[in-house]
C-alpha cells in the first residue's frame, strides 16, 4: 500500500515542486503558510514515494547496463562499481533540513553505496564494515584491475581491493567531509527581495560567503562527529553512533571522553586547513585573474557568447 490516494499523491506532488526551495530552508513557517498541519505526515509520504521512484528508474537504467553486459558473455571480465556523489535527507524530525542534500553534512548525504563486482572475485559476496570514501574508489578499480598507479603523481585515497575478502585490509580510514561556500549564485538568491523569504531558517548558519561558516565531519567507523553551528550561532561538536542509533537522534559527545576530545582537535585542524587553503587559492585568483575583455574572448573562442 502507498499509504496516500491517488489524489493526495497529486495534491502534495504539486505542493513539493512549487514550494521545494521553501519547504527546505523555511520549513516550519512554510507549512505553516501552506496550512499543513496534521497532514505532514502524508506530504513526507509523497516526497519520499517520488524518491523512490527515482531511485527505481535509475535501478533499471543500470540493470540495462548489467543485462547489456551479461548478454555479450563478458560479466567474468568486467570490473563494474556503483557508487553515488550524496545521498538525500527526506523527512526527519530532528534533521534541521528536509528534503535536501542539504548544506550540513547530513549522514543520510554522506552515505553513500560502493558495490563492486570483480571477475577475479566472482564469487565472494561480503559487506566491508569499515569506512569507504570516494578517493578510494579510482586507486581501487585500478588496483583490481592489475593497474600499478605512479606513486609521483599525487593520486590520493586508498586500494581497498583486499577489503573485499578481508575488512583489517583498509586499516581505520578517516572520511573527512566539509560544507562549502556559498556560490555567488545561491548567496544572491537567498538575499533577493522575492526570494529570501524562502531561505529565512538557511541564513541564520550562512550568512554571508565567509569560509568561516563552514562545517566539518568525520566518520570514524560507525561513529560520525560533525563540528557545527547552532540556530544561536554558537559552534559544537557532536558525536553520533549510526549503529546504535541510526537516524542520529542522541549526540553522544563527552568532553571527558579523550578519543573525543582527540577527535574534535582534530577536526577544527582540519577545518583550520581549509579556511587558509581557501584564502591561498582566492589570492592567486585574485591575482591571476582576467580582464573583462580577455574573458569575453575567451568564452568567444569556446562558442559561449557571439
Amino acid at each position: 500500500s502507498l499509504g496516500v490516494s491517488r489524489a493526495e499523491l497529486d495534491r502534495f506532488a504539486s505542493i513539493y515542486h512549487e514550494n521545494h526551495f521553501a519547504l527546505t530552508w523555511n520549513h516550519a513557517a512554510t507549512l505553516n503558510r501552506l496550512g499543513i498541519g496534521e497532514d505532514l505526515p502524508k506530504l513526507a509520504r509523497v516526497i519520499e514515494l517520488l524518491y523512490r521512484a527515482n531511485i527505481h528508474h535509475l535501478d533499471s537504467l543500470f540493470g540495462d547496463v548489467l543485462d547489456a553486459i551479461a548478454s555479450r558473455d563478458l560479466m567474468k571480465e568486467s570490473l563494474i562499481v556503483f557508487t553515488a556523489d550524496h545521498g538525500e535527507v527526506l523527512y526527519r524530525e530532528s534533521a534541521t533540513f528536509k528534503w535536501t542534500h542539504s548544506m550540513l553534512l547530513d549522514h543520510e548525504v554522506l552515505g553513500v553505496p560502493l558495490i563492486i563486482h570483480a571477475p577475479n572475485l566472482a564469487s565472494a559476496s561480503s559487506r566491508h564494515a569499515g569506512v569507504t570514501r570516494s578517493i578510494d574508489v579510482f586507486p581501487t578499480m585500478a588496483g583490481l584491475s592489475n593497474i600499478e598507479l605512479p606513486s609521483d603523481r599525487g593520486i590520493q585515497g586508498v586500494e581497498l581491493g583486499g577489503s573485499l575478502t578481508d575488512d583489517s585490509a583498509s586499516g581505520d580510514l578517516r572520511a573527512y567531509s566539509h560544507t562549502t561556500v556559498l556560490v555567488k549564485m545561491v548567496f544572491r538568491q537567498m538575499y533577493q527581495k522575492r526570494h529570501r523569504g524562502n531561505w529565512l531558517e538557511a541564513r541564520r548558519f550562512f550568512p554571508d560567503e565567509k569560509v568561516d561558516h563552514i562545517w566539518v565531519a568525520v566518520r570514524v567507523g560507525d561513529e560520525w562527529f560533525k563540528h557545527r553551528k547552532l540556530e544561536d550561532g554558537s559552534w559544537t561538536t557532536q558525536a553520533f553512533d549510526l549503529d546504535a542509533d541510526p537516524d542520529a537522534n542522541r549526540d553522544r559527545f563527552d568532553p571527558t571522553n579523550t578519543r573525543h576530545i582527540e577527535v574534535r582537535d582534530d577536526l577544527l585542524a582540519y577545518k583550520a586547513m581549509l579556511v587558509r587553503t581557501h584564502g591561498e587559492r582566492r589570492k592567486r585568483a585574485i591575482e591571476n585573474r582576467m580582464s573583462d575583455q580577455q574573458e569575453r574572448e575567451m568564452l568567444r573562442g569556446l562558442g559561449y557568447i557571439q
